[in-house]
């Protein structure tokens, strides 16, 4: 088990992966009010903007996907999308395009730092082997 995780943190891209699983939105129900997934998506936006300031973009990352992916994928199929016209809906479309590109920013920016990280692993890694194959020859 452990070293599945260091082979997967090691990997840039199983990392990503594994980090876009995360930001997979919920299946809509009908049963809730749509205005409701509205106010989430809005505050989704916002936490996401606050992520940022704090230098956390992997969650970040992930509200933006949400945020697109719920606002895009998911909400059309709810039983009230058609013909539903709120402050809050509106306020959702307009930050649509602005969570898209953020989040395509905020995905290169996690590519490059998950490739820089796996080169510091690998390193570490190697020093380790190193060190622990001097110690076999010392005990030897």
């Amino acid at each position: 088990m452990e070293r599945d995780r260091r082979e997967w943190q090691c990997d840039p891209s199983a990392r990503m992966q594994n980090t876009l699983r995360m930001a997979v939105a919920q299946e809509v129900n009908a049963a809730v009010p749509i205005n409701r997934y509205y106010r989430s998506l809005n505050e989704m936006y916002r936490v996401a903007g606050f992520c940022v300031e704090d230098k956390d973009y992997e969650r970040a990352f992930i509200y933006y996907m949400r945020f697109v992916s719920l606002a895009v994928e998911e909400l059309p199929k709810h039983k009230q999308y058609d013909g539903f016209s709120s402050v809050e809906k509106n306020k959702a479309e307009a930050s649509l395009r602005d969570a898209v590109l953020k989040a395509e920013a905020l995905k290169e920016r996690l590519k490059k730092k998950y490739e820089e990280e796996a080169v510091i692993w690998a390193k570490r890694a190697e020093a380790a082997a190193a060190a622990a194959a001097a110690l076999v020859l010392f005990v030897l």
